[in-house]
Parts: C-alpha cells; structure tokens; sequence
C-alpha cells in the first residue's frame, strides 16, 4: 500500500497526506464513505469504504478521541525513589554490563544497593521494546490486512456527536409556529388532504400561503398550485392551480421569499430553467380588476395573472445571473434563505455531480449575484440551509436528517438522522422548514409505508 494518499472534496484534488491523516480526515466527517481517494503513485480514484482498513483506522481516531475526551486526567507524579534512578543505557559497552553483574554478585553492600537500582530499568526498558514492536505489527497488520477480514463497524458509526448537534440547533420557541402539532408525530396539512401526488412544498414565512407542485388526473405534468389560510393555525382554503406557470412540462421545485413577492421554481425536466415570478403590485392588480371583462369561477383571472389567495403574479422568467453561466449544469431545488439570498443546485450530467451555490438577490436589479459554492462534501440531498448558515435539513428515505457546522467557513460534518422513518415516513424531495425550525412540512407516503407508493403533503413537529 503506498505511503502517501490524495483526495477529492468539492471538486479539488488535494494531498499527498499519510494513510492516518486521510483516517482522521473520515473521522472528522470531512470525507464520507462514497468519498474519492487515490494513492499518490495511482491515477486510478476509489472510493473510501473500498481501501482496505481505511474505515477500521477511521474508526480507532473515533475511539482514541472518545476515550480520550471521558478519561480522567492522571497526574505526572514522579516518586523519589524513581527520581534517584541513574541513566542506563541497552547500548553500553560489554565490559559496563559486566561490572552490573559483578556489582550483584559482590559483598559489598553498596555495590549491590547499585546493582538492584539498575536491574530493573533493564527489564522496563526491554519490556517497552516489545509493547512497542507488538504495536507497530499489530497496525500494520490492521490496515494492510486482506478485505476477506470481517470489517466490526461500519463507517456509518462515525457521525457528530448528539452534543455538538443539540447545541447548533434552536432552542424550543416560546410559541409555536403550529398550535397543537405533537414532536414526531406527522399530519396531513389540513386543506391539501385530497391532492394526490404532490410535491416540494413551499410556504411564506408566515405560513399562510402554501405552494406546491401536483398532476391533476394525469392531464398534464405537475404543475404549481397554491392555497391560504387565514392564520396559521386553520386549514388552507381549496389550493389552485397557478396558471402563469402552465406549460407542456414539469413545473416544480416552487419557493417564496418570506414576504411572498417572489416566487422561484424550475420549469422542464428536459432542459430545466430556473424561473422567477414577481407578484404583481396592488394598484396594478386593481387596474387588472377594472379592465377585465369578466371573472372566472372561483375569482380565477386569464392572461394577466394567476392568484395566490389575494396575490397574484406576473408572468415568468427566467433567473438571471452576473457573470455566471450554469454551462452545462443542470439548475434544480431553489431555496429562499431569506429575502436577499437563493440557494439552488447545480447538477453536472457526465461525470454526474451536484454542488449546491448561493446568490444574492439585489432589490435594485434584475440580476442576481456571481453564485458561491456551498462547502458540502455530498450535494445530492436536497438540502434546506438554515438562515444563519450552520445547518442543512433534508428528507430521505430513511427519515429526516440534519447536517452541521461551527462556522460558515467550515464544511458541513456528516448529517445525523433526527427523526427515522418509522415515525415520519419515508421523505421524497425537497422539504420546506419553518423559521423557527420547529415544524418541517414535506411529502411522504407516510409512516409505515413504503417510497414511491404516493406522494402526500405533511407536516410535523420538531
């Protein structure tokens, strides 16, 4: 196995490093299991849970940190009898261990008293040679071993601890963001029950307006609609379709800025486009209003806009960017953060990878800002960034997980599942959280069922 390694994170190769500093690396959760890594001397990349005894080491830093950090501190205390021991040294000359052995066997008292002082350290210094040798073969043994060697833990054990989790987490709010929502335990939001399949919810900040993406009857492609409610504790009133947003392709992946004049989603799956949409001012609306020959059923409006309850919005367009171009990347899950910066992945088709960026939006111009890479080690899961930067929830199959980290100049740890999905069901697609965090609505199947069975909205307390 070669003495030096390199490796792949967010794109850049960096190394060389020792096998045991790319150990530490998986440790710390800078690497992950599907992380890329390579020998100095190889071209040839693999994956990290393919290098054999590469995880063991990770997880031994694991355990050597852990024990650490539990164990109580010993005190260097050194008696007086040791401090009278004199220097030996294995190395001397034969005639100086000759007269340790003629001191041991002579009468003279002194002589002997020097002899017992310095057998021993013989023995302490011969013993340690061999912990030592025993150690260095026992490591190396270890990490060169054969991959018929029965692995004891994956390197899935390796996460944050709960600590550092519950600590970069909010604290409960005084009020609620959902009266009456029970921890870990999923209901349907209320008005929405009955639009089945739906897909990446989305809602104001004050979560009185919901949108989402539905197919209706297999009569066209998912397309957005939306619902209101009067306060943020009743049902939706019955959600519409959106009918600016209609076109012959998949309009989905809608979000707002919290005050609901903007709305973000990703039209087309052949060749997506990130569009926007702007609500359309008061005075304009009642314009519109007295202009219009007539009104649909339901308060619906033709060509000049569709509403959001009392909004409306203006046509589509799409999303402009200052001296970036998404190339051959694929733009998809756009994310509000608040109201001057959008998150959204970039999905590169061949070699297939996903990096999620930031732009900031500028009142003043149509123009969004040059997007910065978000430091994820993975960027597949549809993640939703927290307004202060430091975690990133996302739903998956296995439940609802959370990434972390100290410092927005730091990547993100390895995510912790918070909430399996024998409670909230197996989650498909984006998720929508609360400001607060402590409600999170996304599409499940629900509890109990399996994915891809159907695609329903919930919400849950956290």
């Amino acid at each position: 196995m070669s003495s030096f390694w390199c490796y792949q994170l967010l794109g850049e190769e960096f190394g060389p490093l020792t096998f045991q500093e790319l150990a530490e690396l998986v440790a710390s959760g800078t690497l992950s299991e599907d992380g890329l890594v390579r020998r100095e001397a190889d071209s040839q990349w693999m994956r990290v849970d393919e290098v054999v005894g590469l995880l063991r080491a990770a997880n031994q830093v694991v355990e050597h940190v852990e024990s650490s950090s539990t164990s109580e501190a010993v005190p260097d205390v050194v008696s007086e009898r040791e401090a009278d021991v004199e220097p030996f040294t294995l190395m001397g000359d034969s005639d100086d261990l000759a007269s340790v052995t003629d001191d041991r066997q002579s009468d003279n008292p002194e002589a002997r008293s020097r002899g017992r002082r310095i057998a021993p350290q013989v023995a302490l210094w011969l013993s340690g040679l061999v912990v030592i040798a025993l150690a260095v073969s026992l490591t190396v043994w270890w990490t060169e071993s054969s991959d018929a060697f029965p692995t004891p833990r994956r390197f899935l054990h390796i996460r944050p601890t709960p600590s550092l989790v519950d600590e970069l987490r909010l604290p409960p709010p005084a009020e609620p963001s959902v009266p009456g929502l029970n921890l870990h335990e999923p209901l349907l939001v209320p008005g929405c029950e009955a639009f089945v399949p739906a897909y990446s919810p989305a809602l104001s900040a004050d979560l009185r307006t919901i949108v989402f993406a539905h197919m209706k009857d297999g009569e066209t492609l998912y397309d957005l609609y939306s619902a209101t409610r009067s306060d943020f504790g009743a049902a939706f009133e019955t959600p519409r379709r959106l009918d600016v947003t209609v076109t012959s392709e998949t309009d989905a992946y809608p979000t707002l800025t919290p005050d609901g004049r903007e709305l973000f989603y990703v039209s087309s799956d052949a060749q997506p486009v990130l569009m926007r949409s702007s609500r359309i001012e008061e005075q304009r609306e009642q314009a519109a209003d007295d202009n219009q020959s007539g009104s649909l059923p339901g308060g619906s409006r033709s060509s000049t806009g569709s509403g959001i309850g009392s909004l409306r919005f203006e046509t589509p367009r799409p999303v402009l960017f200052n001296d970036w171009s998404p190339d051959r990347r694929v733009p998809g899950y756009p994310q509000c953060v608040d109201g001057q910066r959008l998150v959204f992945a970039a999905v590169t088709r061949e070699p297939a990878s996903r990096s999620l960026f930031i732009s900031r939006m500028d009142s003043g111009s149509e123009m969004l800002s040059r997007p910065e890479q978000l430091p994820f080690a993975d960027g597949w899961p549809p993640y939703f960034v927290s307004v202060d930067g430091r975690r990133a929830w996302f739903g998956a199959e296995s439940g609802l997980s959370l990434a972390v980290r100290k410092q927005t100049d730091q990547p993100y740890r390895e995510p912790v599942l918070i909430v399996p999905a024998s409670k909230c069901g197996p989650i498909e697609g984006p998720i929508w959280m609360a400001p607060q965090e402590d409600v999170v609505f996304y599409v499940s199947p629900g509890p109990g069922k399996a994915a891809g069975t159907s695609r329903r909205l919930w919400m849950m307390g956290l």
